[in-house]
């Protein structure tokens, strides 16, 4: 369950973004990809769990090149929040410990604002907007390739010199309060007399070594440096530490690469942080899928609308629909922030589409651009299946059957949400149905 938000916290690595957004064209991509996805995106679309994206997400799609359109898209079907940079999330637990050390009032160092830009349980928006930063015209690749190279180097040199695992992670420990040094003395000017002995100490401390990014960085730096006599030092290493280290604990399900996996359950970094961890082989793949079927089947989403309304083909005045579903925007969104409502228009693929005088020649369906789902409806249908259709899809307790377009007020949605709270069966001529009967 959720540790400290209401939504499941769910960090997909580049892997299983890159596998999912080739799903529907690649062949030899597994179909467990495809599933895992759908349930992730349900369970975002239901306001049950999200999928954070982040800096160093940008920087591994900006190496596919090819994909990175597909994987910003997929994405953006996860989750609309996003993750501070590794330093940033290193700065924030930073600034907690030393207030803990000097005895002051500090804030949970995994309180989700130390890691998030924008609160993960905030509502889930109809449409996402990101910008392309096209970090694909810097060269990240060989960077990533030059660390691997020193990095193996390294430890090729201890495992000659047998250096076991607990002495390099002091030696990871101290090259962190050296950096904490320098980064101080980048930022805050030369380190005074006066303040140096605490801020030694501070380094030297177990408020420290504790800090949740350092102690997991430490480990897995570490471990791969001294533990693996044949396993080489990879370019994906690096990235994978980095963010392992810096949002693995505010997470509750992290799915990486099965090596790191592996990590995060031997050093029981997941057991310390409470994280669920998968990779990407099929027994993992099945797993999680069998863990988000099971979760998202006893979860109940952290909000739901107030009232949902469907709107029907009407017989007569369908050209009329770009100006009704206006009225049906503008009333949605008069709701205000402690409610909310949503619209969706059955198309039975007679209705007008409209072209836009800033749009020219690119077609706009019959609802315009409000934020409204559309559902086809099939042929020869009747009230009965159209009524079931509408319980499978609402989310509210109550929904309106629109069935003619009419002039509606502003204070259409929300008066037709305080209807059904009364027991009132219709609002401006529509019927209100119960969800249940």
């Amino acid at each position: 369950m959720p540790k400290r938000t209401r939504k499941l916290l769910v960090y997909l690595d580049q892997n299983f973004l890159s596998e999912m957004s080739k799903a529907d064209t690649h062949e030899k991509v597994r179909p467990e990809f495809k599933d895992v996805y759908e349930l992730l995106h349900q369970g975002f679309v239901d306001e049950k769990l999200v999928v954070p994206g982040s800096w160093l997400h940008d920087v591994e799609s900006s190496l596919a090149t090819h994909l990175k359109d597909r994987i910003v898209s997929y994405q953006h079907y996860l989750g609309q929040v996003r993750l501070y940079r590794p330093d940033e999330i290193r700065n924030a637990q930073t600034s907690a410990a030393f207030e803990r050390f000097a005895g002051r009032t500090a804030p949970d160092p995994l309180r989700p604002e130390a890691a998030f830009l924008d609160h993960p349980d905030q509502q889930v928006e109809r449409f996402g907007i990101s910008v392309d930063a096209h970090l694909e015209r810097h060269n990240f690749r060989d960077g990533r390739h030059s660390t691997a190279i020193e990095m193996e180097g390294l430890r090729e040199r201890l495992l000659q010199k047998k250096v076991s695992y607990e002495e390099q992670v002091k030696v990871e420990q101290q090259t962190q309060r050296e950096e904490f040094l320098r980064t101080y003395s980048r930022f805050c000017g030369p380190l005074p007399q006066d303040k140096l002995p605490e801020l030694t100490a501070f380094t030297q401390s177990s408020d420290f070594t504790s800090i949740p990014l350092l102690s997991i960085e430490a480990r897995l730096f570490a471990t791969i440096l001294t533990r693996y006599a044949e396993r080489k030092i990879k370019p994906s290493d690096g990235t994978d530490i980095d963010a392992l280290s810096a949002y693995a604990p505010y997470m509750d399900v992290v799915c990486t690469d099965a090596f790191m996996a592996e990590q995060m359950r031997s050093l029981r970094i997941a057991e310390e942080y409470g994280v669920s961890v998968f990779h990407a082989k099929t027994s993992s793949l099945r797993a999680l899928k069998t863990f988000l079927e099971t979760f998202l089947g006893g979860t109940a989403p952290i909000r739901r609308p107030s009232i949902t309304a469907f709107v029907l083909p009407p017989k007569t005045g369908r050209e009329q629909s770009f100006q009704f579903f206006g009225q049906l925007g503008i009333a949605l969104r008069a709701m205000g922030m402690n409610e909310y409502g949503e619209i969706y228009a059955f198309d039975d693929g007679g209705m007008p589409s409209y072209e836009l005088r800033q749009l020219p020649g690119r077609p706009v369906p019959f609802c315009g651009l409000q934020d409204v789902t559309r559902i086809e409806l099939p042929r020869g249908i009747s009230i009965d299946e159209i009524l079931a259709i509408c319980r499978e899809r609402c989310r509210s307790d109550h929904f309106v059957l629109i069935d003619e377009y009419k002039e509606i007020p502003e204070t259409f949605m929300l008066g037709a949400a305080m209807s059904a709270e009364h027991g009132i069966e219709t609002t401006h001529g529509y019927r209100i149905y119960k969800m249940h009967d």
